[in-house]
């Protein structure tokens, strides 16, 4: 590449990590590691189902293992938080 065409790409990829890090600021934190993990997942599909990209076993189990591993977290953190929103508040006054 022309060092002209290395300026232009490197100044988009700023300015591309600058309206992602303005994005995750705004979001809750949890909608965003959520994103963290579909992102990947729609990467993984994407080189499977289009491109045609072998898959050997080894990295299926390691895909279903990372996503039961979410599921796991995911049904633990949903268990935790009924409860509490259950409780009525006291009022301090």
């Amino acid at each position: 590449m022309a060092p002209a065409a290395h300026a232009v790409r490197g100044s988009g990829d700023g300015a591309a990590a600058a309206a992602y890090g303005a994005a995750a600021r705004r979001l809750p934190l949890t909608t965003l590691g959520v994103l963290l993990y579909v992102n990947p997942t729609l990467q993984f599909l994407w080189g499977v189902l289009v491109v045609g990209q072998p898959m050997a076993p080894a990295r299926w189990a390691g895909f279903a293992l990372v996503w039961l591993a979410l599921v796991v977290f995911t049904v633990d953190l949903l268990r935790r938080r009924r409860p509490a929103a259950a409780q009525p508040t006291r009022s301090t006054v």
